[in-house]
């Protein structure tokens, strides 16, 4: 009857954030090794199999590969800083509107 009184009431927990800063650093590391191993594995292969001229592989490794590279490709590209995806253009127009609302908010809280 007393314990109620005396025990802290539980803290409110913060909702959980869908995305994180983090986040997109892990993904940029996670995508490069996988590159990395992609290269130094198939890379050394294939060097090896040209080098011993050996007969092609069949022709759905080919389809495979290139089934693969383009999902790579494709997992790759919305990871790459901004200034790599865009065209300078584009990138000049984003900037150009993130100053715009700076300088929108600024106004908006200035005194007068």
């Amino acid at each position: 009857m007393f314990s109620d009184a005396v025990t802290e009431p539980p803290r409110p927990r913060r909702a959980f954030a869908p995305s994180h800063p983090a986040d997109g650093a892990l993904f940029l590391i996670y995508i490069t090794l996988i590159w990395i191993g992609m290269v130094l594995g198939f890379g050394r292969e294939i060097a090896r199999h040209i080098a011993n001229h050996e007969p092609p592989y069949p022709a759905i490794l080919h389809v495979h590969s290139a089934v693969f590279v383009t999902w790579l490709v494709a997992f790759t590209v919305p990871l790459l800083p901004e200034r790599l995806r865009y065209f300078p253009i584009a990138y000049e127009a984003r900037r150009l509107e993130r100053d715009k609302q700076r300088l929108r908010k600024v106004i908006d809280i200035r005194p007068m």
